[in-house]
C-alpha cells in the first residue's frame, strides 16, 4: 500500500524471555510466581497476604457462606425462570381458548 512503510526487524531483543518456563496444557501443575523469578526465601516471608490466616473452623464457615450465597443467588434465578416459563404458559392457555 502506498504511504505505509513495512515493518522491518533489526535484531534487537526488548525483554529476554528464556528463563520463563512455559506451562504443559495437557497435566497443569502449579507454579509459584517467586519460585518461576527465583526470589530468595526471606523476601517470600514478608508477604502476608500469601499466608494462610484461617484455621479449620473458620475455612469450613467461610466455605458454607459462599455455599449459601451461591444458593441463594440460583434460588433467585429459578424463581425468576419459574414465573417466566408460568407466564408463557399462561398466555399460550389463554390463545388457545
Amino acid at each position: 500500500m502506498p504511504g505505509k512503510d513495512r515493518y522491518e526487524d533489526d535484531g534487537r531483543t526488548i525483554v529476554d524471555m528464556s528463563e520463563i518456563p512455559h506451562r504443559n496444557i495437557l497435566f497443569p501443575t502449579r507454579i509459584r510466581h517467586e519460585e518461576r523469578l527465583g526470589m530468595p526465601e526471606e523476601t517470600r516471608n514478608d508477604r502476608p497476604w500469601e499466608k494462610d490466616t484461617y484455621n479449620a473452623k473458620q475455612t469450613r464457615w467461610a466455605m458454607l457462606g459462599a455455599l449459601r450465597a451461591g444458593f441463594l443467588i440460583f434460588f433467585v434465578y429459578f424463581v425468576v425462570f419459574g414465573l417466566f416459563i408460568l407466564g408463557l404458559y399462561l398466555l399460550i392457555a389463554n390463545q388457545m381458548k
